[in-house]
């Protein structure tokens, strides 16, 4: 057990950092390009069914393994268009 736990406490401990490798890497984030401001919009703005339906279309086309819960991608995609659901697929992915 203590064998154990001294190779996780090892592999999971921080390793210390030159403060000149910080302020490079910093300076490098700063210089990357930025969204203008309907960029930011559209990506804060709420999910709409629509959407989802339309993306699980670009999906369906390939042959995929399914997701964690075990419902392949062509199930998805009817489940998004059943009426009832929709609601409860908006909370979802919101």
């Amino acid at each position: 057990m203590e064998v154990s736990q001294a190779f996780y406490k090892e592999l999971y401990s921080v390793d210390p950092v030159d403060e000149h490798d910080i302020d490079c890497y910093v300076q490098d984030i700063a210089d990357l390009p930025q969204l203008n401001e309907d960029d930011r919009r559209y990506l804060i703005s709420p999910i709409t069914i629509e959407e989802i339906i339309e993306q699980s279309k670009k999906v369906i086309r390939r042959q995929s393994s399914p997701g964690s819960d075990g419902l392949g991608y062509v199930f998805m995609h009817l489940i998004y268009q059943f009426s009832p659901l929709k609601d409860l697929i908006i909370k979802i992915y919101v």
